[in-house]
């Protein structure tokens, strides 16, 4: 889990990297109520302290709130598999992590739509300079700007825009210390699978299985986050990858390699019909 912000609009705002509590309260507090008036009152825009990821949609918000439990200790599963949420030190630490992730947007300090946010949008508010700071599981953010300062298609001033704010302008950092003031520890996301596809000389369909691990769980992806089977029933698939429901595919039978895009093309299906089997 990263923090990026602009150090620009910081900098506008009146304050240095420097400046950031690295504390859990002070931390958030100097987001909501230093830097978003002091950036309000300098832009004469209404840009807001921290985008905070809260749509239902988005595995962002997801994995941010995970993190925020994580700052609080909080343990749902026992080692023994003992559900844990009437645990009154459990409960005690989900109520501190659900009212510190709130606060932003109770207070005015993440835009009003935060929360029908799907994963693209605070990366989005962010880029539109509309928000200061964000959270995010990936680089994603400061790897937009890199792919941009790299674009042969945009123009040498698109290009050099670009490049100052992907070498000068956004920062990544880590989270600050826990409520308790131990060191924050991230969640790693893995994403693991094992391929086993067979090309039916006589159909061009595709038949076979692949195993899954560690799949977030959000729309873009499969559901869930046990350790599955997905179960592909061919279909025929012309040279061009093209299939019976109409989707371009990318030679799906040969490569198998963006699960993520085969659903966003198809509904949430893979090609054409899947099973998740336990």
């Amino acid at each position: 889990m990263h923090i990026e912000y602009w150090s620009d609009m910081l900098a506008d705002a009146g304050f240095k990297p420097s400046d950031i509590p690295t504390t859990w309260k002070e931390y958030w507090s100097f987001w909501c109520d230093k830097v978003q008036p002091a950036s309000r009152q300098k832009s004469g825009q209404r840009t807001y302290g921290i985008g905070m990821p809260m749509g239902v949609d988005s595995s962002d918000s997801f994995y941010s709130f995970l993190t925020f439990m994580d700052a609080y200790n909080v343990k749902l599963v026992s080692d023994s598999g003992k559900l844990l949420v009437d645990d009154p030190t459990v409960r005690q630490g989900l109520i501190g992590a659900l009212t510190d992730y709130t606060a932003p947007y109770t207070k005015g300090c993440s835009p009003p739509s935060s929360t029908s946010w799907k994963d693209p949008d605070n990366n989005v508010a962010f880029h539109n300079r509309t928000t200061v700071m964000t959270h995010n599981a990936t680089i994603s953010i400061a790897a937009k700007w890199l792919d941009d300062m790299n674009n042969a298609t945009l123009t040498p001033e698109q290009r050099a825009t670009a490049k100052k704010y992907y070498t000068e302008s956004i920062h990544t950092a880590g989270f600050p210390t826990k409520p308790d003031g131990t060191k924050m520890v991230y969640r790693t996301a893995v994403k693991t699978g094992v391929f086993n596809i067979a090309v039916s000389e006589a159909t061009g369909g595709v038949s076979g299985a692949f195993a899954i691990t560690a799949i977030p769980s959000s729309s873009g992806y499969v559901s869930g986050q046990l350790t599955g089977t997905l179960r592909l029933d061919g279909n025929r698939h012309d040279e061009n990858g093209e299939t019976d429901c109409g989707q371009e595919y990318r030679s799906f039978h040969r490569s198998c390699s963006s699960l993520r895009r085969i659903q966003t093309r198809c509904a949430g299906e893979v090609p054409c019909r899947a099973q998740m089997l336990a």
